[in-house]
């Protein structure tokens, strides 16, 4: 033990993204340990039926989230100097407020048809949280590229952890007061709210006068120079979230808003950690990547994939040796069935978390249209696995079978195209396009560990 945590504080020090993947994963582990504590006195007080409703209205948001600032954010921890890094910031929380008024147009004037088309009639007297909702994630996302550029990973550590141990906190409060689908909606979005709040209180007041002050044409230059970021990296983030998010959302309408429900604690449990998690270490690497060569880039790449895997094999034995068993006596004997849609799904959490965190690689190399091909690929595993449960009358579980293997393969292409990147990054001499930030902030390498 002394020699393994003697190569682990080498491996830190070295090039720091060890240290700052403790920094930004203690929120995310310590958060999804409210979640967890939590989870068997929810399960208690909510049916899987309502878990079901919560799971279309969490997948919902969790679509459209990753979208609202258009993807901007990528860019901001890269960015050779403040006033871009600032003109962009500022585009992207303009670009999340103006697709968030967009939405409270859209749903003012079909929100409650198209629901009931859909037979989604469950969630009209919640349509109308939605858009602040959708706001408030693309603010955060904004702020918390703005941090890894600034080097307050704590920041971002703190603000996940109130996030989830909000949510945890005010659902188990909600569902005391027998508050039913409402308090499982109204305290999935307290966490968001609670998020959104830390981070605009840890702003320091200089960059809050510096954002204020831009310019449009300011915005407006950034926006066309960083071009690819909404046209290919929007839409990619779009398709991936969907392939991940729309499973809920179309068991519930083959198979009954029960099987949601237990497909959404498993994703509680299990698919929000992994997919924190990997998001998170896919921040550190941006930050981290940012400022090494061609050949740190690639040494960086493979540690991290290898790192990733071995601790998702490490992580999923437990659920594949008794998912079933562990569900039924944590959560209760209606959740046992959960245990074993997350024993078909580790093969999709597995690439998915060995994957997410390099895909930046593609960010670092201009090749933000291979995203957009990886995604078509994840999009389409998505909607053959359905289309062919729908169309063959397949019980739940093998439609949920062909939806991970599926997936999986898709993520498999994934590594190959951020691979073939980091691979040509080591054949090309010239330095990084993207050179360190300016003096007048803070590199993360300089400050100390929080």
């Amino acid at each position: 033990m002394p020699r393994l945590l003697s190569r682990l504080r080498s491996l830190s020090s070295r090039d720091g993204f060890g240290r700052r993947l403790a920094t930004l994963g203690s929120g995310t582990i310590l958060g999804q340990a409210c979640l967890v504590v939590s989870a068997p006195l929810i399960t208690r007080l909510f049916t899987p039926e309502q878990f079901g409703v919560l799971a279309v209205f969490g997948a919902l948001v969790s679509m459209a989230a990753v979208v609202m600032a258009l993807r901007y954010e990528f860019a901001v921890p890269a960015l050779a100097s403040d006033e871009e890094a600032f003109a962009t910031t500022s585009l992207g929380m303009v670009a999340a407020l103006l697709l968030a008024l967009l939405l409270s147009l859209a749903i003012a004037l079909a929100g409650v048809p198209l629901a009931v088309r859909l037979d989604l009639e469950v969630l009209t007297p919640f349509l109308w949280i939605l858009p602040p909702l959708l706001l408030a994630a693309g603010w955060c996302n904004v702020l918390m590229h703005a941090s890894i550029r600034r080097g307050t990973y704590h920041h971002n550590a703190k603000s996940t952890f109130l996030h989830f141990a909000s949510q945890a906190a005010s659902q188990l409060l909600f569902g005391v007061m027998a508050l039913g689908t409402a308090g499982l909606i109204w305290g999935y979005a307290a966490g968001q709210f609670a998020r959104l709040a830390y981070l605009a209180l840890t702003l320091p007041s200089d960059e809050r006068r510096r954002l204020q002050a831009v310019r449009p044409a300011a915005m407006w230059r950034e926006a066309r120079r960083h071009w690819r970021y909404p046209v290919f990296g929007a839409t990619s983030g779009l398709m991936q979230s969907a392939a991940q998010m729309l499973p809920a959302i179309l068991l519930a309408s083959l198979y009954g808003t029960a099987t949601a429900g237990l497909f959404a604690l498993g994703q509680r449990m299990l698919g929000m950690p992994v997919r924190v998690l990997s998001e998170a270490a896919s921040q550190v690497f941006l930050g981290t990547a940012g400022r090494l060569d061609g050949a740190g880039r690639y040494r960086l790449f493979r540690r991290t994939v290898w790192r990733f895997l071995a601790l998702g094999i490490l992580g999923a034995l437990p659920i594949l040796l008794a998912g079933p068993t562990l569900f039924a006596f944590v959560f209760g004997e209606p959740w046992r069935a959960a245990g074993a849609i997350m024993q078909i799904l580790m093969p999709f959490y597995l690439m998915r978390f060995s994957v997410v965190p390099i895909s930046q690689i593609l960010n670092l190399t201009g090749r933000q249209h291979h995203h957009l091909l990886a995604s078509l690929t994840i999009t389409g595993a998505l909607a053959a696995s359905f289309a062919l449960g729908w169309w063959l009358a397949l019980d739940a579980y093998t439609t949920i079978l062909l939806y991970s293997l599926g997936s999986s393969a898709s993520f498999l292409l994934y590594l190959l195209l951020a691979w073939r990147a980091a691979l040509a990054g080591v054949a090309d001499p010239a330095p990084s396009p993207a050179p360190s930030p300016a003096p007048s902030i803070a590199d993360p390498k300089e400050r100390p560990p929080s």
